[in-house]
């Protein structure tokens, strides 16, 4: 087999091996006996850097990506602070590491995090940006405080840092966009060119999927039609607007229904969903507890069978991981007060 590809992953009886090609010129390899892919991109992760570095950092977030076979990564903005693009100011949680490291705002020192901390990042990774200032929901985020550190509209110096991590989607991920500030958002996008990356659900009680699995554990559940909701609303703003919306972490069958729908329509929809929405259902809550819980939750038996049959017809256009991490500590707090999130670099390909 001749290979002229650099970013390669290698799996042989289940170790994960770099395979470096030294120029560009051919090499050959006895690849009988192995699996070969291109690197996969994975286009929702949280890393938690600045602010949470006790979860991950971009270092540990992008040693994860690596052994999992990926080589481009999309950072979400719930960053701390968010990644607005407003100036960070000191006292705020998480400034000082920015700000000791000589940027003043979150995308600044992200795209030059790799100068800032002296290494060198075995994956690529991409930035989103808030929708909102401080990914609060009450106030749409200025595109002027973020247009310079898109390429080719800040300072010439610039350029090969937001070339290398540009800032390529907008969202307020973790919560959908308000409705307050919708058509802002929606007008920010239109004029950025940038990608609106959607939060499908929103919800101001329950834990858990809504159905026998919450009544057993006597935890308030959150209902399908949540994640319907948001995703009808916007399917509605695509099609007046002509803005495409991309929907993150899909996972009931009502939401899948309505998706293919508006594809079939014409409308420039596109969505994702996750590797525990295919593997799990809401049923693992009982087995794994907290460590089960995330947002949108896990859904019923016949969800999980919806997500699986919308892979295939094609309705799901991506997979992405969501990979969120917490610590142990934050996990065991109990269904109410847990943070959502579950890791999934390292084993989504498995």
């Amino acid at each position: 087999m001749t290979l002229t590809l650099h970013d390669i992953k290698v799996w042989n009886t289940g170790e994960v091996i770099d395979l470096v090609v030294p120029s560009d010129t051919d090499a050959s390899v006895d690849a009988s006996a192995m699996t070969i892919a291109p690197g996969f991109e994975d286009p929702h992760v949280h890393f938690r850097d600045p602010g949470q570095t006790y979860k991950e950092s971009m270092i540990s977030g992008c040693a994860a990506a690596a052994s999992g076979g990926y080589t481009n990564v999309l950072i979400m903005p719930n960053t701390v602070p968010a990644m607005d693009g407003v100036k960070v100011e000191a006292g705020q949680p998480g400034a000082s590491e920015v700000l000791d490291a000589g940027y003043d705002t979150v995308i600044d020192y992200l795209q030059h995090y790799e100068a800032a901390h002296g290494v060198k990042l075995p994956v690529r990774y991409d930035l989103c940006v808030c929708a909102s200032k401080g990914r609060a929901g009450h106030e749409a985020t200025e595109v002027a405080d973020w247009i310079g550190y898109l390429p080719g509209h800040g300072d010439e110096h610039k350029d090969a840092y937001q070339l290398a991590h540009p800032v390529t989607a907008i969202s307020d991920d973790g919560s959908a966009v308000t409705p307050s500030i919708l058509e802002q958002v929606f007008e920010n996008v239109k004029e950025s060119g940038l990608y609106l990356i959607e939060h499908c659900e929103h919800h101001d009680t329950g834990a858990v999927n809504d159905g026998p699995v919450s009544r057993k554990l006597g935890v308030p559940g959150i209902p399908e039609d949540t994640e319907l909701k948001i995703v009808e609303r916007d399917i509605d703003m695509s099609r007046k607007t002509g803005v495409h919306v991309h929907f993150q972490h899909v996972s009931t069958a009502i939401s899948f229904d309505a998706i293919r729908k508006a594809k079939a329509e014409g409308l420039p929809i596109t969505c994702e969903t996750a590797p525990h929405y295919i593997a799990l259902n809401d049923e693992a809550l009982l087995k794994y507890g907290t460590l089960a819980k995330m947002n949108p939750p896990l859904r019923s038996e016949a969800d999980r069978q919806a997500t699986i049959a919308a892979v295939a017809d094609g309705t799901v256009d991506l997979l992405a991981t969501d990979h969120a991490p917490h610590t142990m500590e934050e996990k065991e707090l109990g269904f109410l007060d847990a943070p959502n999130g579950i890791i999934g670099l390292e084993c989504a390909y498995a």
